[in-house]
C-alpha cells in the first residue's frame, strides 16, 4: 500500500470518528440533555427507582437486570443512562460502516444527521431501555455475525431474547425470510395490508396469549387486556415505505446487489405481514412493527451511495 493511500485512510478515519464525537455532542446537547437530570418521568422513573433502591422486579429481562446489577451499586442512574445512550448509538453507527463507501466524509455526515433526528431512536435510546438493549444486539447480529448458530451468534441471540422476548420473533423470522422470494413477500404483504386496513380479523393475538399465560405462565394479564379495535392508517403507509422505495431503480439494483440489505428487506416484509396477520388487534401494534422501522435509516444509504455519490456500495 502506497503512503498516499495510507494518509488518506488515516485522514478519513480521522474525519470519522470528529463527526461521530461532534453527532453525539449535539445529541447530548439538545433531545437528550433532559436525561441527564433527576427529574425522571413516565418509564424513565419507574427505571430510576428500581435502580436506585436496587428492587429490580424479573420482569425488565435477564439482560437489563444483569445491567442494573452491574452498576447500580456505584454509579447514578443520569450516568447509567449516558453510557447506555453511548452504547446505543455506537452500536447503530459502527453497523452503517458496513455499508458505506469509506473514501466519502460528506455521507457520515448525513446518515449522522438522519441518526439524531429519526423520532424511533430517540425513543428506543431514551425511554424503552429493554427494547433499546435488544436492538443493539440484534443490530450486532445483523451486521457483524458471519457464521449462523456459530457461539458468538448464539450468544449475542441469546442477549437480546432476555432483553425482550419480542426478540425471539425477530431472530425466527430473520432466518427464515432468506428462503422466499422477494415478490411472494411483496405480496403476502400487500395482502396483510389489505386484511389490516378493511379489518379483517384472521387471527385474534388473544388465543395465543391465554394459551402461553394457561400453559406456561408465559403473559402476563395486563398484556391479554390490551386490545385495540380500529386500523390506524399511517401504521400500513409506514410499513409500506420501503415497498415504494423498490419502485426506484437505484434502490432496487442495490437491494439486490447487497447480502445485508436483501435480508434485512426480506425480513421486513415477512415480519409485517404477520404482525398484521397475527396481532392487528394488540394495542401496542407500533412496538411490534418498530422492530423493522428502526431499520430504516439504513435503506437510505444506497441512495448516498449511488445517487448522490455514484458509489457502489459495500456487498459483504
Amino acid at each position: 500500500m502506497s503512503n498516499l493511500n495510507i494518509m488518506r485512510i488515516k485522514r478519513n478515519n480521522f474525519y470519522l470518528v470528529l463527526v461521530y464525537i461532534i453527532f453525539l455532542s449535539v445529541l447530548f446537547l439538545t433531545k437528550n440533555q433532559k436525561l441527564f437530570t433527576e427529574f425522571f418521568q413516565g418509564d424513565l422513573l419507574i427505571y430510576s427507582n428500581h435502580y436506585k433502591n436496587n428492587s429490580i422486579p424479573s420482569y425488565y429481562g435477564l439482560t437489563l437486570y444483569m445491567s442494573f446489577k452491574l452498576f447500580n451499586s456505584w454509579l447514578a442512574f443520569s450516568y447509567f443512562l449516558l453510557i447506555y445512550l453511548i452504547v446505543f448509538y455506537t452500536t447503530i453507527f459502527v453497523c452503517s460502516l458496513k455499508l458505506f463507501d469509506p473514501s466519502s466524509n460528506v455521507k457520515y455526515i448525513l446518515f449522522a444527521i438522519i441518526l439524531a433526528s429519526y423520532p424511533f431512536y430517540t425513543g428506543y435510546a431514551a425511554f424503552v431501555l429493554k427494547q433499546g438493549l435488544g436492538m443493539i444486539f440484534m443490530l450486532i447480529h445483523i451486521f457483524y455475525v458471519k457464521k449462523q448458530f456459530s457461539i458468538l451468534s448464539i450468544l449475542i441471540m441469546l442477549l437480546a431474547i432476555f432483553s425482550h422476548y419480542i426478540f425471539i420473533l425477530f431472530f425466527i423470522i430473520f432466518y427464515y425470510s432468506k428462503f422466499f422470494n422477494l415478490r411472494v413477500l411483496i405480496f403476502l404483504m400487500l395482502f396483510s395490508i389489505f386484511i389490516y386496513i378493511f379489518n379483517f380479523k384472521l387471527f385474534s393475538y388473544q388465543n395465543l396469549a391465554l394459551y402461553l399465560e394457561n400453559n406456561f405462565n408465559f403473559i402476563g394479564e395486563d398484556i391479554l387486556i390490551n386490545t385495540f379495535e380500529g386500523v390506524k392508517i399511517k401504521f400500513a403507509i409506514y410499513s409500506l415505505l420501503p415497498l415504494l422505495a423498490l419502485q426506484v431503480k437505484q434502490f432496487k439494483n442495490t437491494i439486490n446487489e447487497n447480502i445485508i440489505l436483501n435480508k434485512i428487506i426480506k425480513f421486513h416484509f415477512l415480519y409485517s405481514a404477520l404482525i398484521y396477520i397475527f396481532f392487528s388487534d394488540y394495542y401496542y401494534l407500533d412496538r411490534f412493527l418498530s422492530l423493522t422501522w428502526i431499520l430504516y435509516p439504513f435503506y437510505l444509504i444506497p441512495f448516498f451511495n449511488k445517487v448522490f455519490f455514484k458509489k457502489k456500495i459495500l456487498t459483504n
